[in-house]
């Protein structure tokens, strides 16, 4: 089952990359969608597969209390556009491959969070992790074009709103499992169905008030991007069951490093508008800061005597299920 998991994890990696890779391509070849509109039409084509994945593994008990669990869904998925919207705003000026690796500033930003409202406190070791994220952070600035001040900004805001997000994921996660007693797979699952087919409804509205994405174009370039990051969340709730969410974000945290790797291959299929053409040392030191990244979260989540007994995970320490 490790193994599978394992499997999972590396998969949602793959996809996050490439559904960051498929954005950019969308919002850059598709004058009538910007940040909001293409985030709009993706969600109804979430929503869809949720529709499915909801039909399938349908309780009639989600109903009992359904309106006293649904103010975390809002405040997730309200959490969620906005840093969305954010990124696809800075994808207009940067290559995936240099913003997705960026998401790993999360930790810092979450560290103060736990902080701030939760009263943690955190190892040297922790500490460490979160200084690392920010060397690499500057480390991957300073390699090829690198990011205009307004891009950088957009990306540790979407960060806030990520973690965020992540909180009231937590809340809606815990709800599920002590009031129906759901497992912690199943209750991940409807949190990805309700999000998400809330999130359709959203893009249908946005989209039925809007004259100028009403168009077959503007709905073709998103399904990419939408199809690619709803089974990414697919395969995600998968890892976390099997491996435990501490796991599961160390490998999904890989996901920079793929978007780094992919970067050559759109180069040499002539997609120069979608990557920049970089030396081989650029590529090099973008992996190496990516590395950093990935040693940081690990680092950051490592508990001693964690093969004997299974790590605890503050609500905020962890990346959600729809990241």
């Amino acid at each position: 089952m490790q193994g599978l998991g394992i499997f999972c994890g590396f998969t949602t990696a793959i996809l996050m990359a490439c559904s960051y890779i498929a954005s950019g391509w969308a919002i850059r070849r598709t004058p009538e969608l910007n940040a909001l509109t293409l985030l709009a039409c993706s969600f109804i084509w979430m929503g869809l597969v949720c529709v499915v994945g909801l039909a399938f593994t349908w309780r009639p008990e989600i109903l009992q209390g359904f309106w006293h669990r649904f103010p975390p869904v809002v405040a997730s998925l309200s959490c969620y556009t906005l840093a969305q919207i954010l990124m696809f705003a800075a994808q207009r000026k940067v290559d995936a491959s240099l913003l997705v690796p960026l998401l790993g500033l999360k930790l810092p930003i979450l560290m103060f969070l736990n902080i701030a409202f939760l009263g943690s406190s955190f190892t040297w070791l922790q500490v460490f992790a979160v200084a690392l994220t920010v060397v690499a952070a500057f480390l991957l600035n300073r390699t090829g074009k690198g990011l205009v001040f307004s891009s950088l900004c957009y990306v540790l805001l979407a960060c806030v709103f990520f973690s965020l997000s992540d909180m009231s994921l937590k809340q809606e996660t815990d709800l599920l499992i002590n009031e129906l007693g759901f497992s912690p797979t199943l209750a991940a699952a409807y949190c990805t169905y309700l999000n998400y087919l809330t999130a359709g409804i959203f893009g249908a509205v946005v989209i039925a008030f809007n004259r100028r994405i009403r168009t077959r174009r503007a709905m073709l370039h998103s399904l990419p991007y939408g199809l690619l990051w709803i089974v990414s969340i697919i395969f995600l709730n998968i890892c976390f069951a099997i491996l435990g969410t501490v796991n599961g974000n160390i490998i999904q945290s890989t996901r920079g490093i793929f978007a780094i790797l992919f970067a050559p291959i759109l180069v040499a299929c002539g997609l120069t508008y979608l990557e920049q053409k970089v030396s081989v040392g650029t590529i090099a030191r973008r992996l190496l800061a990516a590395g950093l990244m990935v040693g940081a979260i690990f680092l950051y989540n490592f508990r001693q005597g964690s093969s004997h007994t299974p790590p605890t995970v503050s609500p905020l320490n962890t990346e959600s299920i729809s990241q």
